[in-house]
């Protein structure tokens, strides 16, 4: 295992994902200060057969709230949302058109987005107040490896 990869964040919710949803998991290798002596813990808030979402937090109990907040991580057969921000196109490894949405930081910082579509799926990464350049190898490291 490369020193930088973070399967070992996923551990966990793998066996879950895999067992309740056809939606295939893109699950990143890579997350920005990420390490087993720093880690951030994966909180399976949905699993259903069409789609499953994954908290990242930085501590535990944590339900996405700003103090624990790390990112998250999404599979499903619908869209996201993209709410009030204009999405900025960029290209994937292996040319997988996506979409850049900006973090916005009022009292709190939400968080930054890449989402893209992968056949009938769609994925997205999130981090908490996240750089584009950041998401893009958050992003690229959950593609398969070919």
């Amino acid at each position: 295992m490369p020193p930088d990869d973070v399967s070992f964040v996923f551990e966990k919710v793998v066996p879950l994902i895999r067992a309740k949803s056809k939606v295939p998991p893109r699950l990143p290798r890579f997350l920005p200060v990420v390490t087993p002596s720093s880690p951030v813990y994966a909180v399976a808030q949905t699993v259903t057969e069409s789609e499953y979402d994954v908290l990242l937090a930085v501590a535990l109990p944590c339900e996405g709230q700003n103090h624990c907040l790390y990112g998250s991580v999404r599979g499903s057969t619908s869209p996201p949302e993209t709410g009030d921000t204009l999405p900025e196109a960029i290209l994937l490894k292996g040319e997988i058109k996506a979409q850049f949405i900006k973090s916005e930081c009022y009292a709190y910082c939400n968080q930054a987005y890449i989402q893209w579509k992968e056949g009938d799926y769609y994925y997205s990464v999130g981090l908490k107040a996240g750089a584009k350049a950041d998401l893009l190898k958050v992003a690229n490291s959950a593609l398969p490896t070919k």
